[in-house]
């Protein structure tokens, strides 16, 4: 075994020796994959500059070339050799009317340049080039925005013809607002005077025609009016507490002798869960009432229409829900979906038929949205058709008077074919504290009379099958019932020949239908007191009283057109005021340095120098001791015609055609007539633009 030592020691020195050379190797592949790897990232640096889409340019500080990507090679249209060192501003090729963009290199701008022959745009963003204080250059980025830029322009072309069309619809709104109200100034001015006359009961019906057919009008003049300001966005929402039952009431009043002609009973009911007063926009809320309404007493020939009111919570959020239902022709499934559809009846044989714009639900649609809620319909054909729609409702409280006690524990006995009349007067009855039966015939009433002490008052239907409301009149009366009940008899508008036989029938009162609540409390409060009830103004007339005369103000009508000047003038002097004339701004102006005027009623349209420079005149030239107070008379009711009034420097705004209570309250806001006025309760209210609503219900 001698020899294995020296064997392990000759291996040893082989494997140190071995061991040295793999070392070396090791340190030489190392330096060579270094080497390899540096290579690696240059080239993938340099690919991923070439690949980037926006044109990469770098500069020196003084603009020349140093390096660019292949985007902006191709935009140059040369090889990077031949251009580096180059000034990159004489590089680049701008459009004509472009300019060189590196004077500021701390700017972000836009430029043209032409590319194969067609102008394109890009967006230049510059950031220094080096870590130092100062740069050694700039990178120069090249976004390519035509498409953007393009798809911009177009929109701003859309959008101004956008705009251009608003003002040209508005312009041609407003005069066709003011040709159709010029003319019907005069024929509801003069039907409303006419109908406060002594007229004989086929002369009055003419009128009512006549008056009828241009509240017709107008309505479609507002329809349009309103559309085009809900579809400028022109629609603001007050919210100030109303009496939900007096605006019912006073949409009932319009259509009261259209719906008495065909028979139809109007009828509103509220639900134990539904606030009588709310907070919000009476106005655009009877309008939508108004339309839905309308479009019941156009589309029923017989039996009832019915308001029912309810409350309902949404998100916790208080929601008033109104159905309008009625017993007319319904509507095809098929053609529900039109209903809320721009200048759309569900059948173009309905439009010529009923007429109407097709623009009122439309209306009512985009108002009940506007008032937080929704509108719909359900209706079969044949079976009727009922609308709901809702709105954001908070509710106010409620301002009422106490009933009258010497009403407390009367009997009452209710007879009505009509189950929601019944249940609607009953429910009134009880709030006065009466105790209430009701009957659904005259024989069903004889049967009650006869196994009941008595009643104290009994309020009939005229209009019932079998035995109407006369004839049981009669048959109560014939029997010497005791007690003697008294008799209230429920009549419609064209029962005039039975209210003037009144006393012949042994009646104590008559109320018309739809019966309101005010008229119910007011007529039993009399009928059960001494004193002696008040007279009423005819049906369709307004109440005026004299206002100018006593109190002694001066006023000058400004109108160029006669037939609108002798209604103006005419209603004037049924409020007791006698005006001056003028027929245009010139002549405002001379009779403004001759006399001195405590208002001056100006017509917005007048030929040579019209009402709103005619005022701007008056406002500079006049010494401040002689400035009138000026009130706006105009055809056009469109909420721009509002602003260039107030802006021209005039002081209140009536829209025609005007009405007798409406010149009457804005004659009450001028200062002299304030002044001279007793203190009253009711602060004077601020003058607005008249409403579609407002027109249709005066």
């Amino acid at each position: 075994m001698d020899w294995l030592p020296p064997l392990i020691m000759r291996l040893s020195a082989k494997a140190t020796e071995l061991g040295s050379k793999l070392a070396q190797w090791g340190r030489s592949l190392l330096a060579n994959i270094h080497k390899s790897n540096s290579l690696t990232r240059d080239a993938i640096r340099g690919a991923a500059f070439d690949r980037i889409g926006d044109s990469v340019f770098l500069v020196d500080s003084d603009g020349a070339l140093l390096d660019a990507n292949q985007a902006a090679i191709r935009l140059l249209g040369v090889s990077c050799e031949s251009a580096r060192g180059k000034q990159l501003n004489a590089l680049l090729p701008f459009a004509a009317d472009a300019v060189g963009f590196l004077a500021d290199s701390s700017d972000t701008c836009e430029l043209q340049l032409v590319v194969c022959g067609q102008p394109r745009w890009y967006e230049v963003s510059l950031s220094p080039l080096g870590a130092g204080s100062v740069p050694a250059g700039c990178v120069v980025i090249l976004k390519d925005i035509t498409e953007r830029r393009c798809k911009a322009l177009e929109e701003k072309a859309a959008r101004e013809e956008a705009e251009e069309a608003i003002r040209l619809k508005s312009e041609f709104l407003s005069i066709i607002s003011h040709e159709i109200r010029t003319p019907m100034h005069a024929v509801v001015g003069v039907t409303n005077m006419l109908l406060g006359t002594g007229l004989t009961d086929e002369q009055r019906s003419f009128i009512d025609t006549i008056r009828a057919a241009g509240d017709s009008m107008l309505s479609v003049v507002n329809n349009v009016l309103d559309f085009s300001k809900i579809e400028a966005g022109q629609v603001e929402l007050e919210h100030l507490p109303f009496s939900l039952e007096t605006c019912i009431e006073s949409t009932f009043d319009i259509f009261t002798g259209d719906a008495a002609q065909k028979g139809i009973e109007l009828t509103y009911l509220f639900d134990d869960t539904a606030p009588r007063r709310i907070v919000g926009d009476m106005t655009r809320f009877r309008q939508v009432l108004t339309n839905l309404v309308g479009n019941a007493v156009k589309f029923t020939e017989r039996g009832e229409i019915s308001v029912q009111i309810a409350g309902e919570l949404q998100a916790e959020q208080p929601i008033l829900h109104v159905r309008v239902c009625d017993t007319g022709i319904g509507i095809p499934p098929d053609r529900l979906d039109r209903l809320f559809q721009s200048f759309s009846q569900a059948e173009i044989s309905t439009t010529r038929r009923y007429g109407g714009s097709g623009l009122g639900l439309v209306i009512s649609k985009r108002l009940c949205e506007l008032m937080g809620g929704a509108i719909w319909v359900e209706s079969r054909p044949g079976d009727g058709t009922t609308f709901h729609f809702t709105i954001a409702a908070q509710p106010a409280p409620l301002d009422v008077d106490p009933p009258p006690s010497h009403l407390a524990g009367r009997s009452a006995l209710v007879v009505d074919d009509c189950a929601s009349v019944r249940t609607m007067i009953g429910r009134a009855l009880c709030d006065l504290n009466m105790r209430v039966a009701t009957a659904d015939s005259g024989w069903s009433a004889l049967e009650q009379i006869e196994h009941v002490d008595g009643f104290d008052v009994i309020l009939v239907d005229l209009h019932m099958p079998g035995m109407d409301g006369e004839s049981l009149v009669r048959r109560i009366s014939a029997e010497r019932v005791q007690p003697r009940p008294r008799f209230v008899m429920l009549l419609t508008l064209v029962d005039g020949a039975v209210r003037s036989r009144a006393a012949e029938l042994g009646l104590a009162a008559c109320i018309t239908k739809p019966v309101k609540r005010t008229q119910l409390r007011n007529s039993l409060a009399d009928l059960f007191s001494v004193a002696k009830p008040a007279m009423q103004p005819a049906p369709g007339s307004e109440h005026v009283t004299p206002l100018a005369e006593p109190l002694n103000i001066k006023v000058l009508l400004a109108d160029d057109n006669l037939v609108g000047r002798r209604v103006t003038q005419a209603i004037l002097r049924r409020l007791g005021c006698e005006a001056d004339i003028a027929g245009n701004g010139h002549e405002v102006l001379s009779a403004l340095e001759m006399h001195r005027y405590d208002a001056v009623l100006m017509d917005v349209f007048m030929p040579g120098m019209d009402g709103l420079e005619t005022t701007r005149r008056i406002r500079k030239d006049l010494p401040a001791d002689q400035q009138p107070w000026i009130i706006a008379l105009t055809a056009s009711a469109i909420m721009q015609e509002h602003e260039r009034c107030l802006e021209a420097g005039m002081n209140d705004f009536l829209a025609k055609p005007v009405r007798i209570n409406s010149l009457s309250e804005a004659l009450r806001r001028i200062p002299a007539v304030q002044s001279a006025e007793p203190p009253s309760d009711d602060p004077a209210q601020e003058f607005a633009l008249p409403d579609s609503a407002d027109q249709q219900s005066q």
